[in-house]
């Protein structure tokens, strides 16, 4: 696990604040369990931004019509 030590943070609700942050690819919590990660000085962590802009999924497309937009909204929790 790797973590960002004693690092500005954007938290929703909480807005920016000094903390260590643990990771693993996911946010583990904010705890400085692992091989320190150095940032720029002055750098500020925030959430990644997601793309939500999609044509489909799961095989189907928006543009087919018909059932397509069931399946691709059952397929899309499965991705994240």
């Amino acid at each position: 696990m790797l973590c960002f030590k004693n690092v500005d943070i954007y938290i929703e609700g909480e807005g920016v604040r000094r903390a260590d942050l643990a990771f693993d690819g996911v946010t583990r919590g904010f705890a400085a369990d692992g091989d320190a990660v150095a940032l720029p000085s002055g750098a500020l962590v925030v959430p990644a931004f997601i793309d939500e802009h999609i044509h489909g999924a799961a095989g189907a497309d928006f543009t087919d019509g018909g059932g397509a937009a069931e399946v691709i909204s059952a397929a899309l929790p499965e991705e994240g």
